[in-house]
């Protein structure tokens, strides 16, 4: 399991937002060097602190099932992310909450099925 550093403790009150291009390389360096010994500890969260890469974060819009409750005026409601991957490749995923009428999700649901049960039945009909 990956443990992770506070870089705080070892430089207290040091600015990160101010990091001039020299800095960000020289950093850069450093933390592939590190990374490259101590490959148990994910050095990540480091690389964002440092402004060397930024957070990328899910969009709730390239969701089909944040699609079909929007299209009911069902809110998804974001209480936190889950971060999935390692470094730059991490990507933070919203944990949601959704709150609506039990009939609401009931439609949602029966309208799927009828969007499944049309797929279906039309597999192979442009192929004749």
């Amino acid at each position: 399991m990956s443990e992770e550093v506070d870089i705080n403790q070892y430089v207290p009150g040091f600015d990160y937002e101010k990091l001039n291009e020299d800095q960000k390389t020289a950093c850069d360096e450093l933390l592939r060097l590190i990374a490259e010994k101590y490959q148990d500890i994910d050095f990540g969260h480091l690389r964002t602190t440092f402004k060397l890469e930024d957070k990328k974060y899910y969009d709730l819009k390239e969701s089909e099932f944040a699609e079909l409750l929007k299209r009911e005026n069902i809110v998804l409601d974001p209480q936190g992310y889950v971060k999935t991957g390692l470094g730059a490749d991490a990507i933070h995923y919203p944990i949601v909450a959704v709150c609506a009428d039990i009939r609401k999700f009931d439609k949602i649901l029966n309208d799927y099925k009828k969007i499944v049960v049309d797929l279906v039945n039309n597999v192979g009909k442009d192929n004749k």
